[in-house]
């Protein structure tokens, strides 16, 4: 079964009206993943829940199940944000965003991303999101300082 999160954080956005802008938009996909996330329904994500959620991507990414996620293969995935980037005419923006973010999970620069690299980026981002130090996520925490939340949010930021 591919990525249950890719799954349901794109059915989170063929559910946004049209009319919603990018930001309510992008917190629907984010709080969707959230959820999906939050096994335990305690309304926080601990490290083993953001590390099984990301590897549910992973695994959902990995199309020849070489355990490595290729550039082709993470770029060929959908985020849950692919549409609304498109429709707003930012699909170069949000290309560079996810850019971003395959560099900051391939670690040693290769070209791929493999399990040590994505279990380890992943404590790294939740280390950096959780802002109280409780070693969970709530909510906020995951939509304001969780790096592919933010990396994300910030590509789909309305323009002045």
């Amino acid at each position: 079964m591919k990525s249950k999160i890719l799954s349901v954080a794109a059915l989170a956005l063929l559910t946004v009206p049209t009319f919603m802008n990018a930001q309510e938009a992008g917190r629907d996909v984010i709080q969707t993943t959230f959820e999906s996330a939050d096994t335990s329904k305690d309304g926080k994500i601990d490290v083993a829940e953001l590390t099984q959620m990301a590897g549910s991507i992973f695994f959902g990414m990995d199309y020849d199940q070489d355990n490595t996620v290729s550039e082709e293969e993470f770029f060929g995935s959908d985020f849950g944000l692919e549409r609304l980037a498109t429709e707003r005419d930012e699909a170069d923006i949000f290309g560079a965003a996810k850019r971003i973010l395959f560099a900051l999970r391939d670690r040693n620069q290769d070209g791929f991303i493999n399990q040590t690299e994505l279990e380890r980026s992943t404590q790294d981002f939740m280390r950096h999101a959780d802002l109280d130090g409780d070693e969970t996520l709530s909510t906020k925490e995951y939509e304001q300082g969780y790096v592919p939340s933010l990396v994300f949010r910030a590509a789909l930021a309305p323009r002045a």
